[in-house]
């Protein structure tokens, strides 16, 4: 699974000062497949960043594996109410290069307060819940209406966007120790 383009962040109204960033236990998060060491990590941005696209998480493109195992252990108990997740396109063509095309993913499968998911368990286990991920191009279009009525080019206009996808049933994810996140559809 690839996730080029596709961030994970934690930081939830942060212009209120409630952001999650803080309580992320950095030195103890892990990304199982993750492209290039500490991607997972480094895609944990601050909440004025979301919008950003860069840095980014995918899986190697070497690798007929494309799932993506992130867990996220935090420094105390928080309750956790969204997740957001931005992303490029659904298939992602960078400089126009076919053999550098990545996807991102359809779903995701959230677990809390579980610190032995491996892939299998992932797969086999169903999720404290699962995530419909609305597919990128979703945002291009927002972007695109904007910039048509500011009358701007729209290769021009990259306002980014995000997406915050609320976590349910609420109780699942009151005193959460850590949260992991797999990634394992197109």
């Amino acid at each position: 699974m690839s996730c080029e383009g596709h961030s994970h962040d934690h930081d939830h109204d942060d212009e209120m000062g409630v952001s999650l960033q803080a309580h992320i236990d950095m030195s103890q998060v892990y990304c199982l497949n993750e492209h290039e060491p500490n991607a997972g990590r480094s895609v944990l941005k601050p909440f004025v960043d979301r919008l950003t696209f860069d840095p980014s998480l995918q899986s190697p493109r070497d690798d007929d594996d494309l799932e993506l195992l992130m867990h996220i252990p935090f420094s105390e108990a928080v309750s956790i109410k969204y997740i957001t997740i931005s992303g490029r396109a659904s298939i992602f063509l960078p400089n126009e290069n076919e053999e550098e095309a990545t996807s991102a993913p359809c779903t995701v499968k959230v677990f809390a307060n579980r610190n032995d998911i491996d892939f299998d368990t992932a797969r086999d286990m169903d999720a404290d819940v699962t995530l419909e991920l609305v597919p990128p191009e979703h945002t291009v279009e927002v972007q695109q209406n904007i910039a048509s009525s500011m009358n701007e080019e729209r290769e021009e206009v990259n306002l980014g966007a995000s997406l915050d996808y609320p976590l349910r049933p609420a109780s699942k994810f009151k005193y959460c120790s850590s949260v992991t996140l797999f990634f394992g559809d197109k």
